[in-house]
């Protein structure tokens, strides 16, 4: 993936998270809301207008699954920066050759600190 289009995804991850979340949320209230309406006047409703509602249930129902799922599997902008630059960090040069002597000399200057207490 292009660097470019790597800093587009990470800039919008949390917008698209947060969007289809708010899907899902939607699609449960609309549950919800034609459930009540079925229970609460279910003698004011025309029979085609109750037929109409009762199959409406089970594409709201697939809708909140599918777009909440989707928000739970969407990365957010923190996850896409540590699959990008974690690995780029860790095949660095300097990591690889100075961070092991800083590491042995960190280690080195704390054990002699302790041992002279």
């Amino acid at each position: 993936m292009s660097t470019t289009t790597l800093i587009y995804f990470w800039g919008i991850a949390d917008n698209v998270r947060h969007a289809i979340g708010f899907a899902a949320i939607l699609s449960l209230i609309a549950i919800f809301a034609v459930t009540a309406w079925l229970l609460i006047a279910d003698d004011l409703i025309p029979d085609e207008t109750r037929k109409a509602l009762k199959k409406s249930i089970t594409p709201l129902i697939v809708a909140t699954v599918f777009f909440g799922t989707v928000s739970m599997l969407t990365p957010s902008s923190k996850t896409i920066a540590a699959i990008a630059i974690v690995p780029a960090i860790l095949d660095s040069e300097v990591i690889r050759t100075d961070v092991p002597e800083l590491y042995e000399a960190a280690k080195k200057a704390l054990l002699d600190n302790l041992n002279s207490k």
